[in-house]
């Protein structure tokens, strides 16, 4: 393979570039999976996330930027200031693009700078540029300022949010692309590092005739695929109206499972209302994101994530409002989820009394809500006190604990974990906290049963039933592998684990066509295992346990109610007069999960850690 790491040092403007060990990409691909070794390695145990000498990763893998179906994705990895373990969040768009096309797969940034900066790599090869007067500006006047004069430049950078370290915070790619999760816009802003720019440098691509051959081949398989179509034609917020359906669209701070009384207000058919156009990232066959337009904004997106954070989740039925709010998190650099989370949080709080009542937090009020996020974003109040996510603060009061939704640190994402089971084991045991882009076990919530058959020949029916437990850690394990495979790659989720549109056995084709060396479907899933067991690693060193996989004890110990349909998510679904009455079996899943995976007492065994080559 080829791609050379850029180490940079920012206390002092020094850098140099070292070309990258053929082991450690054998060992661990590319893009995400780079980036977990290089922060294992690089990373004493209880390093603050914030120390100058802690390292802010950003990789993509050998398929980004090529011509590669899909092959959008860059990562970046850190310690997490909300987790203070591993941290990590993707992105796809033309930043990862650029960055591969510079000939870097990783960039390694520590220090601090004693001045706001900015890092340029272009022709020029790599300058720093004083960022002081792009310190407190938004991410759209900073990645304006930085692209001015430099046509086809790409530029990721945080916005106050990260300046001022809030756990929430958000790296921003070029406007509309957001690197969500764990806080990685802190350790960004902790380093005075403002942005990083990358011109549009010509270059040669290191693929060959046969993985370019191959590629050309696969491109119609993604962009035909049934799932890529319903992703162009309808955009992800066609997953709100079906999740409200079946009880998977949690209200009110998860006190309820659907939020039928706003649903024609928020969901796909109402999201047309102000869609301007699609849009395809570079490389992309599918088509999936969405310009949208209000009286105040042009962006892209919201896609459901936000659309559930900033609407069901806190009780908002207003789309043009929540589009609105979604564009200023895109401006300040913070992510919508985590925003959503700690003011789902507050609300129920102050639903319950808990909550002084001069804050007037009431389920969808547009000014507690106003309020509450300028708070946040500024570090006064209420907001302030919660920047940092619903467990610090709840350790400060722990009253309210009951009340937030989060594992290790970071809030849920917009799953009910008592309705879709693999999604809540996923969530309780994800090594970067309860985000839905670890683990992805969509087979299931997507009834895809042509995947489903392939992978899962035996089980595969019981393992399509949403509700049940069965099965549900043979999923997880593998989704995760998959994922790790898919990110350290860098292919964009939505061709791989999201839909399936490439299976396993394409990628694996794919990579031994690119490194002329032979690569099975099984190898490349054992690739995946390692990264996951050495992200575990990480964790367990920095004082983790299996305590540390959990879900919030309202999805074990509260019922939902959801109703009953036949049919599935992708033929249609018809209403049945049968309820079911849910609750969340954890432990008996994780004991599968752990027993699957070699993780006696949650942590990767000696026998492992051995067949694993991570000793």
């Amino acid at each position: 393979m080829h791609g050379k790491l850029l180490y940079v040092d920012l206390s002092d403007s020094s850098f140099r570039i070292e070309p990258i060990r053929e082991e450690l990409l054998e060992g661990f691909i590319g893009g995400r999976g780079l980036g977990a070794r290089l922060l294992y390695d690089l990373t004493t145990p209880g390093l603050d996330p914030f120390a100058p000498e802690s390292p802010l990763i950003f990789t993509v893998g050998p398929f980004t930027g090529t011509k590669w179906p899909s092959g959008t994705q860059w990562s970046v990895t850190a310690k997490s200031p909300l987790t203070k373990a591993y941290g990590g969040g993707f992105c796809w768009g033309e930043f990862g693009i650029r960055m591969r096309r510079s000939g870097c797969l990783g960039i390694i940034l520590r220090g601090r700078a004693p001045k706001p900066v900015s890092l340029l790599i272009g022709k020029n090869g790599v300058e720093f540029l004083d960022a002081s007067q792009l310190w407190g500006k938004s991410t759209r006047e900073t990645t304006d300022g930085l692209s001015l004069g430099r046509p086809g430049c790409s530029v990721a950078c945080i916005g106050q949010a990260g300046e001022r370290l809030s756990g929430l915070a958000s790296i921003i790619g070029d406007k509309y692309q957001m690197v969500l999760r764990t806080g990685m816009g802190a350790v960004m802003g902790s380093k005075y590092l403002k942005a990083i720019a990358i011109e549009d440098i010509p270059w040669e691509s290191p693929a060959n005739e046969g993985f370019d051959a191959l590629a050309e081949r696969l491109i119609p398989q993604v962009r035909d695929h049934y799932a890529s179509k319903r992703l162009r034609e309808q955009g992800k917020p066609m997953l709100i109206r079906s999740k409200n359906m079946v009880g998977d669209l949690a209200t009110h701070n998860h006190q309820r499972p659907s939020f039928d009384e706003c649903i024609d207000r928020i969901d796909g058919e109402a999201m047309k209302r102000f869609t301007v156009s699609n849009k395809c990232c570079e490389g992309c066959p599918i088509g999936c994101l969405r310009v949208t337009r209000t009286a105040k904004v042009v962006t892209e997106g919201p896609e459901y994530e936000p659309i559930w954070a900033l609407g069901p989740r806190i009780g908002n039925g207003d789309l043009e409002y929540l589009i609105d709010l979604f564009e200023e998190c895109l401006a300040d650099g913070l992510d919508p989820i985590g925003f959503g989370g700690v003011l789902a949080f507050a609300m129920e709080c102050a639903q319950k009394g808990l909550i002084r009542p001069e804050y007037e937090l009431r389920w969808g009020e547009r000014t507690a809500i106003d309020r509450f996020y300028r708070e946040l974003v500024d570090n006064v109040g209420l907001g302030g006190e919660l920047r940092n996510g619903t467990k610090e603060y709840y350790l400060n009061h722990p009253e309210t604990r009951p009340y937030a939704m989060e594992v290790k640190g970071v809030e849920l994402s917009g799953q009910e974990p008592r309705q879709s089971k693999a999604f809540g084991l996923s969530l309780a045991v994800s090594n970067w906290g309860a985000d839905w882009g670890y683990g992805l076990p969509t087979l299931d919530v997507a009834y895809n049963i042509a995947a489903a058959k392939e992978l899962f020949p035996d089980d595969y029916n019981e393992l399509l039933i949403v509700t049940s437990e069965e099965h549900k850690a043979r999923l997880v394990k593998f989704t995760e592998e998959f994922n790790a495979v898919s990110d350290s790659l860098g292919i964009c989720k939505f061709a791989c684990p999201e839909t399936y549109a490439l299976m396993p056995r394409d990628l694996a084709e794919g990579l031994s066509a690119y490194s002329d060396r032979e690569i099975t479907q099984e190898s490349l899933l054992e690739t995946g295992e390692r990264i996951i067991n050495l992200e575990r690693m990480f964790n367990m060193r920095e004082g983790l346990t299996k305590e540390d996989d959990y879900l919030p004890e309202r999805f074990l110990r509260e019922p939902i109610v959801v109703d009953l349909y036949e049919g599935n998510r992708l033929e249609g679904l018809r209403k049945t007069d049968q309820t079911r009455t849910l609750t969340s079996d954890l432990k008996r899943m994780i004991q599968e999960y752990y027993g699957l995976r070699g993780w006696p007492d949650g942590k990767p065994s000696l026998e492992t850690r051995r067949r694993l080559e991570l000793l």
